[in-house]
């Protein structure tokens, strides 16, 4: 079990790790911005993103750093946190989209 703490704190300590944290609290500012401005908000959403994106997108990259440490991949860990990274930017994208910002039809994921 100490190991398996030491694995999972290396990971956290990871800088790609970090930009992924630091990117799920940007698009959660620009999602409550938006919801602000449209009158939707509603905090179950923060809870949902949290629980459907953050959790998920960390357990992936933590999965692939992991698994590519073991097997002798360790550029399993940066594809898995650019595909991280591109969704996190499309949902960046419809949220600053939602805020009136003209954004790239390419970056979108939603209808905004």
């Amino acid at each position: 079990m100490d190991e398996l703490l030491n694995q999972l704190r290396l990971v956290l300590e990871d800088p790609f790790a970090k930009i992924i944290v630091g990117h799920v609290l940007i698009n959660l500012v620009a999602a409550l911005a938006a919801a602000l401005k449209t009158n939707a908000l509603d905090l179950a959403h923060v809870k949902s993103f949290v629980l459907q994106k953050l959790l998920p997108n960390l357990a992936v990259f933590t999965v692939a750093k992991l698994a590519g440490n073991l097997a002798g991949l360790d550029w399993l860990a940066g594809v898995a946190w650019a595909a991280v990274e591109a969704d996190l930017l499309g949902d960046l994208a419809d949220s600053l989209g939602r805020l009136g910002l003209p954004m790239p039809g390419a970056l979108m994921k939603g209808k905004g």
